[in-house]
């Protein structure tokens, strides 16, 4: 299942530990920012917030990526 969430006032999915939207996570196209192991919340490198800032919503049925979104995953031109 994935987690719907707020973030800095925004709507995202959490998938693993990546923060997206799902039209973002459909197309496979670079997630908005990424929750580490250690809790903190990374954007390019830079920490941007921890675990204590995201407010769960709720849990969703997983989304799938589209055929193009799938190729993008493949070809690494995606994610981090």
């Amino acid at each position: 299942m994935m987690q719907k969430i707020q973030f800095q006032g925004e709507d995202y999915i959490l998938v693993g530990g990546a923060i997206t939207t799902p039209e973002r996570y459909k197309s496979g196209t670079v997630s908005y920012a990424h929750l580490s192991k250690n809790g903190f919340i990374h954007r390019y490198n830079s920490k941007i917030g921890t675990k204590d800032d995201i407010k769960f919503l709720e849990e969703i049925e997983d989304i799938k990526p589209t055929t193009e979104g799938m190729l993008n995953l493949l070809s690494g031109r995606s994610w981090f």
